[in-house]
């Protein structure tokens, strides 16, 4: 079976590069930007792992939790309210 992951967070220079580096690691990406697709896209696709940034455009995370473990009820969303600023510092 593949993993599939879904990456939401608003951070679209840190998604993209997280992506990337999954993807070269042979899971299946997909990724939102804001909380509009997220309904639409865990009713329709199956996800092994969801990681879920705290802070989007028009919601939070823990607001939408709800919804996708209605959706999907053995996928659990991994939340890191840090996830789009885990980037080097220097």
């Amino acid at each position: 079976m593949e993993t599939r992951i879904l990456i939401i967070d608003r951070d679209k220079m840190f998604v993209k590069g997280l992506k990337y580096s999954l993807e070269q690691e042979g899971f299946i990406v997909d990724t939102i930007f804001n909380d509009k697709e997220i309904l639409e896209r865990v009713s329709t696709n199956k996800y092994s792992i969801i990681l879920l940034g705290v802070e989007l455009p028009n919601s939070k995370g823990f607001n939408i939790c709800k919804s996708i473990c209605i959706c999907q009820p053995k996928t659990v969303p991994y939340f890191n309210r840090k996830l789009g600023q885990l980037k080097q510092k220097n």
